[in-house]
């Protein structure tokens, strides 16, 4: 079958086509087919080799929705041709973690393609656990977007105590997690204070449901911010680019910052007193458990979220891609159509 890899790591231009076998069919597994995926940040990041111990050559792509092509008889709920979106956290399902539900925190944890191939391929073997019914209201390509910003971006909600009326700070806010962490905020009831250094995105989150979007590369944004959170501060700050610092200083005493990646900032001094002076929580989280994805699942429908499809290409373009997504060149999802 046709996929698209990287037989090295480095630029985007080690992208290319690969010529693999199909997955075999085996006992607990699906074989699902594709037609279209969709990129993200942490595609790029395996591409470079950030991601110890990948088998070369490898297939990046953490976003799985499809049609089954082919599943073991069992005692499975679902069936050959069934639609499903796939929870792209992996775990190795034994462990004291996972038994009880934790497979976010399983020693063994990895995610569709980073610790195995992933989803730039025709065909891709998925654990049946791994599988869900997608939402009805969405299509085909808006279901291909999902996955891995709505599991990432759910945790970090869902650890930051959402409720209606309090104040949440999304860091990042135009990047493909804090869209749909902003569109499921809002769903929650909560404020919404959006930041972000593009101000033509900052419009598009305008226009998506933010109270207030601030614009990071101004000289002022954190007298803006201050005076946007308030005396009090805001009760939770997600966090994207690794500014602990400057979301302890805009949480409230005893508010959350949860902090879900490093797109800016790898290492960041934190100035220790005013943590614990305002007891402050700092949560690190990657991926949802499985049951949180379902219920993240479960309340994109009932709340008829849809995610925003910035650009369509062909896979055999990804390379094209890679350069947009890391470019910032686009606002919302980069779908990758497989022939």
């Amino acid at each position: 079958m046709i996929a698209v890899g990287f037989k090295s790591f480095g630029g985007p231009d080690v992208l290319e086509e690969l010529e693999i076998e199909e997955p075999k069919p085996e006992d607990g597994y699906a074989i699902v087919r594709i037609s279209h995926t969709s990129v993200n940040r942490l595609d790029t990041l395996v591409r470079k080799g950030y991601s110890p111990g990948i088998a070369l050559p490898h297939i990046p792509g953490s976003d799985v929705y499809g049609i089954i092509d082919r599943i073991d008889g069992g005692k499975n709920v679902f069936a050959e041709g069934d639609k499903v979106i796939v929870h792209p956290l992996i775990s190795c399902g034994i462990c004291a973690e996972c038994v009880s539900g934790k497979e976010d925190i399983c020693r063994k944890w990895g995610a569709i393609g980073r610790e195995k191939n992933g989803s730039y391929a025709e065909l891709v073997k998925i654990k049946v656990d791994q599988l869900f019914r997608p939402p009805a209201h969405l299509s085909g390509m808006e279901l291909a977007c999902l996955p891995l910003s709505l599991t990432a971006a759910w945790r970090g909600l869902v650890l930051s105590e959402p409720a209606p009326e309090k104040t949440v700070v999304i860091r990042g806010a135009s990047g493909n997690v804090g869209i749909i962490a902003l569109m499921l905020s809002k769903a929650l009831g909560m404020r919404t204070i959006a930041i972000t250094r593009n101000s033509i995105k900052a419009t598009e989150l305008v226009r998506i449901g933010a109270d207030s979007v601030i614009d990071s590369s101004e000289p002022e944004y954190l007298q803006r911010l201050d005076d946007e959170v308030g005396a009090g501060g805001a009760d939770s700050v997600l966090d994207c680019t690794g500014e602990i610092n400057e979301s302890i200083k805009i949480v409230k005493i005893g508010g959350k910052v949860i902090s879900y990646g490093v797109l800016k900032n790898q290492k960041s001094e934190i100035d220790i007193s005013n943590l614990y002076l305002k007891s402050v929580h700092v949560i690190g989280t990657r991926l949802s458990t499985r049951k949180e994805f379902g219920d993240a699942i479960r309340f994109v429908g009932e709340n008829r979220i849809c995610p925003i499809i910035g650009r369509e290409l062909s896979i055999t373009d990804a390379a094209e891609a890679h350069m947009l997504l890391e470019g910032s060149k686009v606002f919302g999802k980069i779908l990758l159509k497989l022939n």
